[in-house]
């Protein structure tokens, strides 16, 4: 694993250590979600999928939050985010991930992106309403891949403290 890569992911584990510690009485306990939008798509090989990515939390404003978004590489070429929100956003894959370790519990998608934001005040999305627009990802089809219906997971690699975590994948039909 690349230093800077590893440097990074101790670093955002470190951030939502201290604010889970330091910020409870911020933090009221509730569901952060993020879904992919939309949540059904197709496309041929050779395209180029586009999905959003949102944020709900209905308790308020948070510490941050953390997420990985799984895919298959047999059907896509890599993966990319695109105009990710800036505010608290400190460290964002740019390259995918092997899901060595099976994170999303689905042995059809071995790669992954990550991408975290925080809030050290427990003021975080501050700037922005919600539901909130993460960002994209960007999904290159390969030119080979086999028609059918592929998945998109989304994980958590943490979440603010007392917060429980609901992902909301999306199913692409390669057609």
């Amino acid at each position: 694993m690349n230093s800077g890569i590893a440097k990074k992911i101790l670093q955002v584990v470190f951030i939502f250590f201290c604010l889970s510690v330091l910020v409870p009485a911020v933090v009221a306990a509730g569901t952060q979600s993020v879904s992919l939008t939309p949540a059904t798509l197709s496309g041929a090989p050779g395209d180029t999928i586009r999905i959003g990515m949102t944020y709900e939390n209905d308790a308020g404003k948070t510490t941050g939050i953390g997420i990985r978004i799984h895919f298959d590489s047999r059907v896509f070429s890599s993966a990319a985010f695109e105009d990710l929100y800036g505010e608290g956003c400190i460290a964002s894959d740019a390259t995918p991930r092997n899901d060595t370790e099976d994170l999303d519990g689905d042995a059809d998608t071995d790669k992954y992106l990550a991408v975290a934001w925080v809030g050290v005040r427990g003021d975080w999305p501050s700037f922005l309403a919600l539901p909130l627009t993460l960002g994209k990802m960007i999904l290159p089809v390969r030119p080979d891949a086999a028609t059918g219906a592929t998945k998109l997971n989304v994980t958590t690699a943490g979440t603010a403290a007392g917060h429980q975590f609901l992902g909301a994948g999306a199913v692409i039909s390669i057609r």
